[in-house]
């Protein structure tokens, strides 16, 4: 039952994003994508929490980030594992706080409302 009542606060959401005048890639990223296909349910960035936008950017930043310096450049230059990690994580968590920042300035450029009223 609460399945199906995320699935239609998250059409509902994505609608109206469209309705907006975004462009698809800004409402509902690749991640946001993957993330639906793989059955987590997460709402669209824009109806996220603040935290919650930092905790999934930041994370698949520091992933994503953090793995491709680490085969490309960080390896090779004998950089220690537990400092490309601290150094990924640092960076995840900035990028999180960018992409939080972002989505709630949108949101309210856009006059969005609240999940809850979806």
């Amino acid at each position: 039952m609460a399945d199906e009542e995320f699935d239609r606060r998250r059409s509902a959401a994505l609608k109206l994003l469209a309705d907006s005048g975004m462009r698809p890639g800004n409402y509902n990223p690749p991640l946001m994508r993957l993330t639906q296909r793989m059955g987590i349910e997460l709402r669209p960035p824009h109806f996220m929490p603040f935290h919650q936008a930092v905790l999934v950017f930041g994370i698949y930043f520091s992933v994503v980030w953090g793995l491709l310096m680490w085969l490309l450049f960080w390896s090779s230059d004998g950089m220690e594992p537990s400092t490309a990690a601290s150094t990924a994580l640092a960076a995840g968590f900035l990028f999180g706080v960018l992409m939080a920042c972002w989505y709630k300035f949108d949101r309210r450029r856009h006059k969005l409302p609240s999940w809850e009223s979806l």
